[in-house]
């Protein structure tokens, strides 16, 4: 049974305004105690932040986050009241150095930098760059106030960042298997491969045991090594410590650095930097706390342009563990916050609790990063967020209502975050116990918009600390880790794997799990499904040996040892710099097809499979080199299939592992070996004929191709009645001369929910290549015309002679390429793809109609139009479309989705009983499910269009319903009688 899920959210509940207030009144419980602080500059922050009313974030310096409006007066009063002493910030920002500090400024669009940089210049600011609408800069503190009132700017914030650590070699060469990698014959290691390494500096440590050069000398790092760009403030030279680890596993490849630690818009803009100053593989270890968690940032479509042209992008996990707490924003009956706002319950049952408790002892630092689910302006630009909410810490015990220190930014029409640091330094005691307080509460608050429906907040501690209640113990690993195309690498210590005598290589309990989704696009729309990126990919060693860097530990030197998934990282870019290099250099292998060697080579940690702590597994790159072709080790692998009749090189035994030729017995699987190349014998294209492949399936993994090549013939899968299972794998028609190729089958089924393709080559002139099975499966295609270019200007045509109504729920997305290319979809039968498919046409992707074709509303999209509307198309009204629908005398429709009409509340004694829900748009011919969320009620009580034919369902709810509610219809499409 296939399920159409359409989402209809029920709020039973207003917006933050409409919330309850304590007391009758709504008077404020919650004694501020900054409010009665004795410093006169303290008084004068706040209102140059808050305005008069000390209420929001209106007055003349609110552009600022409040941690900076804060510190900039009290810079000033120090250096009045404290000439040439140096001045230490007690209110964190990171960084700060030499009386400026890193900030990252949102423009209010993307032309306004130009004005906003040179006027920041002549501020005194420094290290300025920027990327789209974000400047990342060193501005003088006591210049932050003047930097806000600038024309052009939006919201100044601090560059919140962490990196991801916890006459030697790492000994994670053994434990990833490099070392035995390298010494196969010819020998790989990593020559002809460049590398780019961004962190925080490469040579400004203070007082390192050794220094960049002696590493050099030492052959610890190879010669030649180009600083892009270096720190201006001393840092840990974490950095050199990563390259450190490549040099061990690929001591033959060059080397380049590019710092990260200067803000967003830098760091983004060195990854571009070491693409264009020719990195094939591209290794970070740094983390922005402001990198949106739901979105692409600007360091991810960065990690996402690289890849895309070809470089393999490896990022560190994070060393979070699972320190973050996740949950809808729920209205409690308790306090209200410091600007009259309803706090969130944190309490998921019946009783409510305002406060989440923690222990934070004396000497431990924590940074709470709260987001939720709006877009952000400094991404997609107006309208950004439009909700604001406030997070903050209280005491505990007699102190509970003593707010000691939060975030109180403005986020409307700005971004959905708000950080704040607390360093319990031993100075409160306000909780009526001896002794300094170590318990402490925190409290968020709904100033305006409408309530979140996910907001998180990551824990990002230095020292001790405990979540002692309410803790959902979340995934970490979010920013531009989480990026569709980066390879975020998970840690496992090198003497807890295979090598080092444990069988199960073990996950390290600090590395960042995956499992948060994205939720909106890059230009701010949202997901119709949350994207789930399947991080991180994969796991590699940390723990080895540097000449500098880390903590001694008892392993029998008396090197330092580099923990955390920023040593990871690098062994899995070294390794895959080896893997490049045997198979054939630079852009041998594409990110993906690297990317699946790996996996499919891992050893498999935690449960069986991909798991969110450790993705497919530990690498094993010796596995992994042997798997790259039978033409440096004699693996017996089948590359691409060429079909061609005197060429059916699946005929011969010699090429399979078990020296058989397929049979209908079995079910075959491409192997992968990341290129393009017949490893058997000459291709020799012929005039006419048939070729077949006997097996009773055959699956195309991602990394290989399946290429028919031939000229006005059919090639099958065992005669017409096999299955092709495209699981991430190309499907290409092509090339030769004037044909219309078809590839004949039983089952086209896709199963990947991404990099699968399915294209036609230009030199198939105006002619239709046709798939003559069912389209079936739930995952994505690309349709596309292959090896255009700016002279082509014929088409092709792909046709499919079935599709699978109720089996296909994946998308379809058409696109064309060159000058006047069009690659144009066929059907040959009429298709109703209201069971969840979806078709993108991108560019010159064409869709012909010739049939009778229906759609969902909101699955249909083309580059003119956007989302296609509802309604009946056909003749000039089709035409009206535009040019990429191609109008053959068919019909297309677009049906309206079911929605919401309307809800009704029934109260008795003041109570909630029941709700009164309608819904109206449904589908004739359809069976819907009725479910209740977040409790997970599903109803007995059937929406039957079926033979009601009915358009409306109106449903009374009497099921106990919450004071929040969500209610979805699902349709169901019931199995054909046998």
């Amino acid at each position: 049974m296939a399920l159409a899920a359409t989402t209809l959210p029920l709020l039973a509940q207003g917006p933050f305004n409409a919330g309850p207030k304590l007391g009758g009144g709504g008077t404020n419980p919650l004694l501020q105690s900054f409010i009665n602080s004795d410093k006169a500059w303290y008084q004068d922050a706040r209102q140059a932040y808050h305005g008069n009313d000390l209420i929001g974030a209106d007055g003349q310096i609110s552009k600022l986050d409040w941690s900076l409006a804060y510190t900039s007066y009290q810079w000033s009063n120090w250096t009045a009241n404290n000439p040439g002493t140096p001045f230490t910030p007690d209110h964190e920002v990171y960084p700060y150095a030499d009386g400026k500090t890193l900030v990252e400024i949102s423009c209010d669009d993307n032309e306004a930098w130009t004005g906003v940089e040179p006027a920041l210049a002549a501020l005194g600011a420094t290290n300025i760059s920027h990327h789209d609408s974000v400047i990342s800069a060193w501005v003088p503190i006591d210049q932050l106030g003047p930097a806000s009132q600038l024309d052009g700017i939006t919201f100044i914030r601090p560059a919140y960042r962490e990196n991801r650590s916890g006459l030697t070699s790492s000994q994670g060469d053994l434990a990833i298997q490099a070392d035995l990698a390298r010494s196969l014959a010819p020998g790989f290691t990593g020559q002809g491969i460049t590398i780019g390494t961004l962190s925080d500096s490469f040579a400004t440590a203070p007082t390192p045991s050794t220094t960049a050069s002696e590493d050099i000398s030492n052959n610890d790092l190879p010669n030649g090594i180009e600083v892009l760009s270096e720190f201006a403030q001393p840092a840990t030279d974490e950095g050199r410590a990563m390259m450190q680890i490549i040099h061990d596993l690929a001591p033959g490849a060059e080397q380049k650095f590019f710092t990260a630690f200067n803000g967003q818009a830098a760091f983004a803009n060195g990854i571009r930097s070491l693409a264009a100053a020719g990195c094939d593989i591209i290794v970070d270890d740094v983390f922005f706390f402001a990198e949106p968690f739901f979105q692409n940032g600007l360091i991810a479509q960065a990690v996402n342009e690289v890849s895309a042209a070809g470089k393999p992008y490896f990022s560190a996990a994070g060393n979070s563990g699972r320190q973050s707490y996740e949950s809808e924003f729920r209205f409690g009956d308790g306090f209200t916050g410091l600007s009259g706002g309803p706090l969130h319950d944190f309490d998921p049952g019946p009783a409510t609790d305002a406060f989440q408790s923690f222990t934070i002892p004396v000497g431990s630092a924590v940074t709470f990063v709260l987001q939720w689910d709006e877009p952000f302006f400094s991404v997609s630009g107006a309208p950004g967020c439009q909700s604001d909410i406030d997070i903050f810490l209280t005491g505990s015990g007699d102190g509970q209502f003593n707010v000691l220190t939060g975030a109180f930014s403005r986020n409307v029409d700005g971004d959905a975050v708000d950080i704040f640091t607390f360093t319990n330094n031993g100075a409160i005691d306000i909780d009526g116990q001896p002794g300094p307080d170590t318990e402490f509460n925190l409290a968020i608050e709904g100033l305006a918009g409408t309530p979140p429906n996910l907001m998180k907040i990551l824990y990002i501690n230095r020292g001790n600390f405990s979540v002692n209640e309410f803790d959902t113990q979340s995934s970490t690993l979010v920013g531009h880790a989480n990026a569709q195309h980066a390879i975020a690498v998970a840690a496992a210590p090198f003497f807890q794997t295979p090598p080092f005598g444990s069988a199960i290589p073990q996950l390290e309990s600090f590395s960042s799990p995956g499992g948060s989704a994205l939720l909106f696009n890059d230009d701010g729309t949202r997901f119709v499904e949350p994207l789930d990126t399947a991080q991180p990919r994969i796991t590699s060693a940390d723990g080895g040996n540097t000449t500098f860097f880390g903590q001694v530990i008892n392993d029998g030197d008396s090197f330092p040892n580099f923990f955390g998934t920023s040593a990871a990282a690098p062994h899995a870019a070294a390794v895959a710099a080896l893997m490049l290099e045997s198979a054939g250099g630079p852009d041998s292998l594409t990110p993906t097809q690297l990317l699946t060697l790996l996996q499919q080579t891992a050893i498999d940690m935690e449960t069986p499979g991909f798991d969110s702590g450790s993705g497919a597994g530990l690498i094993d790159a010796q596995s992994a080199l042997r798997r790259i072709g039978e033409s440096l080790f004699g693996d017996p692998l089948l590359a691409d299939i060429f079909m061609d009749e005197d060429n059916q090189s699946w005929l011969n035994p010699n090429v399979w592992d078990n020296d058989t030729a397929p049979s209908p017995e079995f079910d075959y699987v491409l192997a992968t070996v990341g290129n393009n190349i017949m490893r058997s014998s000459p291709q020799n294209q012929i005039a006419a004929g048939t070729a077949d492949f006997p097996g009773n399936s055959l699956t195309v993994p991602s990394g290989t191709r399946f290429l028919l090549k031939q000229q006005s013939q059919t090639a099958s899968i065992n005669s017409g009645q096999g299955d092709l299972i495209l699981d991430g794998g190309q499907v290409s028609f092509g090339p030769n001369a004037n044909g219309s190729p078809v590839l004949d089958l039983n089952d086209f089924h896709v199963t990947a929910t991404s990099g699968s393709s399915l294209g036609i080559a230009s030199s198939i002139r105006n002619n239709t290549a046709t798939v003559n099975g069912r389209l079936t499966g739930p995952g994505d295609l690309l349709i596309l015309l292959e090896d255009g270019g700016s002279s082509l200007t014929l088409n092709g045509v792909i046709a499919f002679a079935e599709v699978d109504e109720k089996g296909y729920t994946g998308k379809l997305t058409v696109q064309g390429r060159g000058s006047s290319g069009n690659a144009i979809l066929d059907f040959n039968s009429d298709v109703d793809f209201t069971g969840g498919a979806a078709l993108e046409l991108i560019g010159k992707g064409t869709l012909k109609v010739d049939q009778a074709l229906t759609f969902q509303a909101s699955k249909l999209s083309d580059p003119v139009n956007g989302t296609v509307p509802p309604g009946v198309y056909f003749g000039v009204e089709l035409e009206a479309l535009g040019a990429n629908y191609l109008n053959a005398g068919g019909t297309l429709t677009v049906l309206p989705e079911p929605s919401l009409e309307g809800f009704d509340f029934i109260k008795t004694d003041g109570a909630l009983t029941q709700v009164k829900v309608t819904f109206s748009n449904l589908q004739p011919g359809l069976t819907y499910d009725l479910y209740r969320s977040p409790d997970l009620v599903t109803f007995d009580t059937l929406v039957d269009t079926a033979t009601t034919e009915e358009p409306d369902f109106t449903f009374i709810d009497t099921q106990s319903p919450p004071a929040k509610a969500f209610y979805r219809l699902s349709s169901r499409e019931e199995p054909e009688p046998n």
